[in-house]
């Protein structure tokens, strides 16, 4: 299992709950590590073509980039029935200072200031955890996290290419879903890409967000009923996929769960997670099964955001991700046209974003994104003006579906978006009223008939799985 995924290489924290010996503890037991070395970095990289692509980069001058990224750890959504819960203090939520700046969310499209959280996050302060936060708060670990990519994107693009050196609003376009950790979590990277005083003598900065209808960085079943009911089927009825049901009788007969509901293994990896972020230990009794809940909850998550048949996959992932795709599309066929654009954007997602936008690039691998994770992708213009694009993922650069390499023409590239990019419009409205999942797969959706919903139901139904 590739739990150090879930601290994207960054090494693991202690907090102080549990001390500097424990968190070596967790590590050792579910093979956390430290930071990648040079020698395994430089393989990775080699294996991706890295040395042709970095002979291909030679005498490109880079032009543009965009990022996608998870936020960083944060308290967890889920709590496992019947499983003491852990301690979530607010000291384990305090904001470090060289984090903090001025700034202010404001609504798409007029950057009106924002008057309310997201349904979202009102949902989430309903759980008080244990020690005192709610639920879905990103931890001081979680800031750093987010800080130290910033910081990489710094040596990349401030360092290295010399695409900027301070902050310009017309030179770096942000924009988050409408949730505090996303936001918050934007500040972190802005701050250790640029720095706290920089971005403070800018003024306030300005943080675009959307409401949850106009919401793009997310798979939206809130506007979009193909999306709702895909992530029904997965959610709510997960019993229906093959394996799942005799995974999660093993976990609750472990655990002694005698409840009428069957328990999801997304919500168990969630705070089990959570747990390793913060530097707990996982219950004993969950120790042999760490495997089988990673899997499970990653499969559901994948079919959640991307459809569980191949036929309907295709058109699942296209609403998913293709109206976050298109804006970085946009902001690249400006630099195509010769407009003025920004020179980077940085996008502060979900997992549930991260699934889907791996499945439109071909890049997935049945690994759950890990907290700041992030997918970059640059554009490059060489000497005859020819404009080249190069997509990383998790800092390495990766050969996505329909391009020769990691580094390929801008129209190959568009080329291989094409089927997957989506405006939000008519077009997108359209397909998602349409019953074209229940033509595609309807054994998905024949729980739905005649089904009562409970309220319960309609929650989970309504907010993509993850977050």
């Amino acid at each position: 299992m590739n739990w150090n995924r879930a601290f994207r290489y960054t090494g693991f924290i202690g907090s102080t709950v549990c001390g500097v010996c424990l968190a070596k503890t967790c590590a050792k037991s579910y093979n956390i590590v430290g930071t990648v070395s040079a020698e395994a970095a430089e393989s990775d990289s080699q294996s991706q073509g890295g040395t042709e692509d970095q002979d291909r980069l030679a005498g490109l001058k880079l032009r543009q980039v965009h990022v996608y990224f998870r936020h960083g750890a944060r308290t967890p959504l889920h709590v496992i029935p019947g499983v003491e819960e852990a301690t979530y203090t607010r000291d384990m939520l305090r904001i470090p200072s060289h984090f903090d700046f001025k700034h202010q969310a404001q609504f798409l499209p007029d950057m009106k200031p924002r008057g309310d959280y997201s349904d979202f996050e009102e949902h989430y302060k309903k759980t008080t955890l244990k020690g005192g936060a709610y639920a879905g708060n990103l931890t001081t670990y979680g800031q750093q996290q987010t800080y130290d990519l910033g910081q990489q994107l710094r040596q990349a693009y401030v360092h290295t290419h010399r695409l900027m050196t301070n902050y310009h609003p017309e030179d770096v376009f942000v924009q988050s879903t409408n949730i505090n950790r996303t936001i918050e979590s934007l500040c972190c990277v802005m701050a250790g890409l640029f720095g706290r005083d920089n971005l403070n003598r800018c003024g306030v900065v300005k943080i675009p967000v959307s409401t949850t209808d106009d919401e793009v960085l997310f798979p939206n079943p809130h506007k979009c009923s193909v999306l709702r009911k895909v992530n029904h089927a997965a959610m709510v009825h997960f019993d229906n996929i093959p394996g799942v049901t005799e995974d999660r009788k093993l976990v609750e007969k472990a655990l002694g769960y005698k409840g009428e509901k069957g328990l999801s293994f997304v919500f168990m990896r969630d705070d089990l997670i959570a747990r390793i972020t913060a530097g707990y230990r996982i219950p004993e009794k969950l120790q042999p099964y760490m495997q089988m809940i990673d899997d499970n909850a990653t499969k559901l998550l994948y079919f959640a955001m991307c459809g569980q048949h191949d036929a309907e996959r295709p058109i699942v992932t296209r609403l998913a991700a293709g109206p976050a795709l298109n804006l970085m599309m946009q902001g690249m066929e400006k630099v195509e046209r010769g407009e003025k654009a920004p020179k980077m954007s940085l996008y502060s997602t979900h997992d549930s974003t991260m699934i889907a936008l791996l499945e439109a690039t071909g890049l997935f691998d049945w690994q759950w994104p890990p907290f700041a994770a992030d997918l970059r992708m640059e554009l490059y213009q060489d000497k005859g003006e020819q404009l080249w694009v190069r997509v990383l993922y998790l800092g390495q650069p990766r050969t996505i579906r329909g391009c020769s390499g990691p580094v390929c023409r801008l129209s190959e590239f568009q080329e291989s978006m094409k089927p997957y990019i989506i405006a939000r419009g008519p077009e997108y409205d359209e397909i998602c009223a349409s019953d074209i999942v229940e033509k595609i797969a309807a054994s998905l959706v024949q729980h739905e008939q005649d089904e009562v919903e409970t309220p319960e139901m309609k929650e989970i139904s309504e907010i993509p799985a993850g977050m």
